[in-house]
């Protein structure tokens, strides 16, 4: 089997922030066998391990199948490959820590055989990245000094804010207090309104429990005279009809009443009374009157002895053993009585005309 070992030709890679390149370290190298030929076209097992400075494993993958080209060139990049179970990516490793340095081994068949170290160094991707670093980190600083005048600024500004409004804040909690105080006075003096027009409402419904009860009452004396009023009128076919009625005081009539009808009936049932009556005043008037006896026209008055007069007489029409005497004055004084009973009657009587007129 031919010894292989290999002859660095470069080493170069690049763990930047520039976000252009990849995370990744260019590696070239020439395969020769132990004459020193080249082993053109030839396949290889290549696995890279990172160690630090006390020779402790940080990392470590295999690249499988990297063929040669036919001047015996193999080319990889480290952190392409697949990482050995255990360890984290390439990109996760520490580059600040010193002593770092990668251990080559390359298997042809027969197994891994390592093939030396390579000490990790700046190259000049990662020295323009560190420059470009300082360059940004300048450039940031001084960002972050005009950022510090204008947060102080701010800063200024924003106390000076906070302190009118807090101003503010006073002013107005001093106006809501005030406000608050004249609330809670008007409050109770609204309070103090409300119970006065309670207790002046209570009076009212306390003055109106009284008229209620005086209502009630009124009502159940109006329910039993109505009552009454019912007992002593029937209600018919043809009309109403009063049995009995007594009025007390005034009795105020708007239309047809009818009792009058009633009244009327009985002045018209009793006016043969009056007739007679009338008739009887006449006959009254052709009487003489002696000593309270009632002397017509046939009459006859004997007296026995002397006739004495006192004063002066005169008489109309009197017989005196057989000769005709007269007394008019006594007989025009019953007359004057006797008219004024007509006169009377006659009024009673057109007085209840009137009513059924």
């Amino acid at each position: 089997m031919r010894t292989l070992f290999l002859s660095l030709l470069c080493l170069f890679g690049a763990l930047t922030v520039l976000q252009a390149q990849d995370p990744g370290i260019a590696y070239q190298a020439v395969a020769r066998d132990a004459d020193g030929d080249p082993l053109a076209d030839a396949e290889l097992d290549v696995r890279v391990t990172l160690y630090g400075d006390d020779d402790a494993v940080l990392w470590q993958e295999t690249h499988a199948s990297v063929l040669t080209n036919q001047f015996g060139n193999l080319a990889l990049t480290f952190g392409d490959g697949a990482v050995t179970p255990g360890y984290e990516a390439l990109s996760d490793v520490d580059w600040s820590a010193a002593g770092l340095h990668f251990g080559i081994e390359v298997d042809a068949g027969s197994g891994y055989a390592s093939f030396g170290d390579v000490d990790v160094e700046a190259v000049p991707i990662a020295m323009y990245a560190l420059n470009g670093q300082e360059d940004e980190i300048a450039a940031l600083q001084s960002q972050l000094d005009a950022l510090e005048g204008d947060v102080s600024e701010l800063t200024s500004d924003l106390l000076e804010a906070i302190s009118e409004v807090s101003s503010e804040i006073d002013d107005v909690s001093s106006e809501l207090s005030d406000d608050i105080s004249e609330v809670a006075s008007d409050l109770s003096d609204l309070s103090v309104a409300s119970a006065n027009q309670d207790a002046y409402l209570l009076g009212l419904i306390q003055d109106n429990d009284g008229d209620i009860a005086v209502l009630q009452s009124n009502v159940a004396a109006n329910t039993a005279d109505l009552g009454d009023l019912l007992s002593v009128i029937s209600v018919g076919a043809t009309g109403i009809t009063v049995n009995d009625l007594t009025v007390t005081g005034d009795l105020d009539i708007t239309g047809v009443f009818s009792a009058a009808t009633g009244l009327f009936n009985y002045l018209s049932s009793n006016n043969a009374d009056f007739e007679d009556m009338i008739a009887e005043a006449a006959q009254v008037e052709q009487m003489t009157f002696f000593e309270g006896r009632a002397l017509g026209s046939e009459s006859s008055l004997d007296i026995d002895g002397t006739l004495n007069v006192d004063g002066s007489a005169t008489l109309a029409d009197l017989s005196i053993n057989g000769e005709q005497a007269a007394t008019q004055p006594y007989v025009d004084g019953a007359d004057a009585a006797i008219q004024a009973d007509v006169d009377a009657n006659e009024v009673a009587s057109d007085a209840a005309d009137a009513a059924l007129a």
